[in-house]
């Protein structure tokens, strides 16, 4: 075969396997996941920049954190999250963890995601706490 046959056939199988992975998961299964994490990101935290940043998203909420394991930025599931779309990435903030930009080739996928992640769990953990309270009340009763 010659080397255009061989691209060719490459790039079909490429498009085939980007097929099969972007059915592989629902959001149905995205949402059972207990944690989601991205790398290489540049974050930058007031006047700092952190390149080969990475952001994880938990259960708890989300964490910022820098190349050497320094975490950089934590918020809570509980609080308020602002994702807004920038030129190069997307802007987090809270009122308690403050502000930050996160940059990444990927960061309009990532900023969906964090918005998402973080609503979900939010209203995760106040469906839990209200089933908690409703079930210690009728224990009273």
């Amino acid at each position: 075969p010659s080397a255009a046959e061989g691209l060719r056939a490459a790039e079909a199988k490429v498009a085939r396997l980007e097929t099969k992975l972007s059915r592989a998961f629902s959001a149905e299964e995205l949402v059972r996941l207990q944690s989601l994490s991205f790398r290489d990101l540049v974050v930058t935290v007031g006047t700092v920049q952190h390149p080969a940043a990475s952001l994880e998203l938990t259960e708890q909420g989300l964490a910022l954190v820098g190349r050497e394991g320094r975490a950089l930025l934590g918020v809570s599931c509980d609080q308020e999250v602002q994702v807004v779309a920038s030129v190069s990435g997307f802007t987090l903030s809270s009122r308690d963890a403050g502000r930050c930009l996160v940059e990444s080739k990927y960061a309009s996928v990532v900023g969906r995601l964090v918005k998402l992640w973080m609503a979900y769990k939010k209203e995760k953990r106040r469906l839990k706490a209200e089933r908690f309270s409703l079930g210690r009340g009728e224990g009273r009763a």
